[in-house]
């Protein structure tokens, strides 16, 4: 695992890490109800494939930067694809708190999304750079 890679996964962690502590604050201290039963399930399925996807980012990050520019848009377009898969397969199988979940899901979405612009950016600023 590269250096990048490592970084990212601490900001990740970091931020699941947070997420759950509000979670637990919410629903458990406040009793407000806000965030839907799956909501644990869903910081782990966007950990998981924002790191495995940063992953296979940085591996290509310092080579060729075509390369790196396709590999990012297959990676974004297949992760919007996987993230529709677990709305749709959650409205379709579970349907319970649905607004509760969409709302949750999406802020996930554009909370991990953000962390992983946020770590990319200035990695293919540095890499143009010194080309």
């Amino acid at each position: 695992m590269g250096k990048m890679s490592k970084k990212f996964l601490i900001r990740t962690l970091l931020l699941a890490i947070l997420l759950v502590i509000f979670y637990i604050i919410s629903e458990y201290l406040l009793k407000l109800s806000i965030l839907p039963d799956i909501f644990p399930y869903l910081i782990v399925v966007f950990l998981l494939v924002y790191n495995f996807s940063f992953h296979l980012l940085s591996r290509v990050a310092h080579q060729n930067f075509r390369r790196f520019l396709n590999l990012n848009m297959i990676l974004t377009f297949a992760k919007l694809l996987l993230m529709m898969a677990v709305v749709l397969a959650y409205l379709f199988f579970i349907r319970v708190d649905i607004l509760q979940f969409i709302i949750s899901f999406f802020v996930l979405y554009l909370l991990f999304t953000s962390l992983e612009v946020a770590s990319v950016v200035p990695e293919v600023r540095k890499n143009q750079q010194s080309s």
